[in-house]
């Protein structure tokens, strides 16, 4: 049997993600699986808010290159802001990037402009950035950062894949507009459980207070979620450091 793991909206959170990754391969030891067998889709908003979003990329680009097991990365709208105002050099996204979590990323980087970010750690991340797809596809589900306005993935509105929303899509499809048959798994939309048999959102919030790093379990014998943890970022008293907690 074949696993796939999914985490969004990590928000410069390095701790939810190191957690994470424990959590992930303690479940692959518990569950006898191999590696090779196993899929981690990571699904942008990587960066801004949290404190070590710096961190979290250059862990991520480590990641890519391990396998097994198979490390897919996409691309958010925050990855996208940050990479229209610093390669593109987007006066507008760049205001929207800075107001939006972008000034935490300028501290990460020792920085206290946009103009004094250019240096090689910025090309080195810009250039990863840029090649991260917008979705991920399998024979059960559709993965994506924010949503997909359509049937068919990379045919249509691409910005719906960084922007939309869940209530955007629950419009689209209501409305009897094409709409995938698989699950479509999605983040963006914080603490929105998504519409069920249709979509589910799995950005649990971790940059906000009482918010978490979501972990969810796929299979490929089922549509629909086998585990989901929740990486909260304050450990119970006496907590094993080699576990996290998860629910």
């Amino acid at each position: 049997m074949k696993y796939t793991y999914c985490l969004s909206d990590i928000h410069g959170m390095i701790d939810h993600l190191i957690k994470a990754m424990r959590w992930i391969a303690n479940d692959v030891a518990e569950t006898g699986a191999d590696m090779s067998d196993v899929t981690i889709v990571f699904m942008g908003d990587y960066i801004d808010r949290g404190p070590a979003s710096r961190a979290v990329l250059d862990t991520l680009m480590v990641m890519k290159d391990v396998s097994p097991p198979t490390v897919i990365i996409l691309r958010g709208n925050h990855e996208d802001l940050m990479l229209q105002a610093l390669r593109y050099r987007s006066k507008t996204h760049e205001e929207c990037w800075l107001a939006n979590g972008g000034l935490e990323t300028l501290k990460n980087y020792e920085k206290k402009t946009v103009r004094g970010l250019y240096d090689d750690a910025i090309y080195e991340h810009l250039d990863f950035i840029e090649s991260m797809d917008l979705w991920y596809e399998d024979e059960q589900r559709i993965y994506v950062h924010a949503g997909i306005l359509g049937d068919t993935p990379g045919i249509g509105d691409h910005r719906a894949y960084l922007w939309a929303r869940p209530a955007d899509m629950r419009m689209w499809f209501e409305n009897g507009r094409p709409f995938p048959e698989k699950l479509v798994v999605h983040g963006h939309t914080p603490f929105h459980p998504g519409y069920p048999g249709k979509t589910i959102c799995i950005d649990g919030g971790a940059c906000f207070d009482k918010g978490h790093l979501k972990v969810v379990k796929f299979c490929d014998e089922h549509r629909d979620p086998i585990n989901i943890a929740e990486i909260a970022q304050v450990r119970p008293t006496g907590m094993n450091d080699n576990k996290v907690q998860a629910a």
